[in-house]
């Protein structure tokens, strides 16, 4: 499912300005269109932030700029969050349980959305501007976006051909001991095993960004 709103969610923010086929609307991507704004046009920008000026923005420029500018808040806050929910650590279990499951909400967030605007790592590599052509493959194919029902499907069906067969060590959220026949099933309707282990999320969601 998350594969099929990634080349729409770059058409939102990154499309030419033109006709929408579809909706039968002239439209631009947001990003494209706050960042021309920005350059072109950072009086009337800044006007439409303003509570004391009124810009002469038309409505969809107007629109694309709160767009983006609320996104790219939602990137700095949860960014924040992150920051400091990392340095923090509960004196007992349900406070530090309660703590990663902030976390790990607000590094799903902050991961997502940066998926469409920080593709890479600007201190790594700088000839690319931090584009790199590996970590946007890691991106498509993590366990948040490679899983697809199809493939979540064919292993339970693959796994019903020994549907006793035991998990003989701890794997992820998993005990040993545990059926994995009931784990892709448990894997099919959605559940991960994070509603009951948020730390071990936060590792997986850690180790996909480094």
């Amino acid at each position: 499912m998350y594969r099929k709103f990634i080349v729409p969610g770059y058409k939102r923010r990154f499309k030419a300005y033109g006709i929408d086929q579809e909706a039968g609307l002239l439209t631009e991507g947001y990003q494209i269109a706050f960042w021309k704004l920005m350059i072109k046009e950072t009086k009337e920008l800044m006007k439409e932030f303003s509570p004391f000026h009124e810009s002469n923005l038309s409505p969809l420029e107007s629109s694309n700029a709160k767009k983006a500018a609320m996104e790219m808040g939602y990137m700095l806050t949860t960014g924040i969050i992150i920051t400091i929910l990392s340095s923090m650590k509960g004196d007992d279990d349900d406070d530090d349980k309660a703590r990663q499951y902030a976390l790990y909400f607000a590094l799903r967030l902050n991961n997502e959305i940066g998926f469409f605007l920080t593709p890479g790592d600007v201190t790594r590599h700088p000839i690319t501007l931090g584009v790199n052509p590996m970590d946007m493959y890691k991106s498509f194919r993590s366990p948040t976006a490679g899983y697809t029902l199809l493939e979540k499907t064919v292993r339970l069906a693959s796994q019903l051909s020994n549907p006793f067969e035991e998990y003989k060590r701890d794997t992820g959220s998993w005990k040993k001991g545990d059926n994995k026949a009931l784990v892709d099933f448990y894997k099919l309707i959605g559940y991960t095993g994070n509603t009951t282990n948020p730390s071990q999320a936060v590792d997986i969601l850690l180790q996909q960004t480094k």
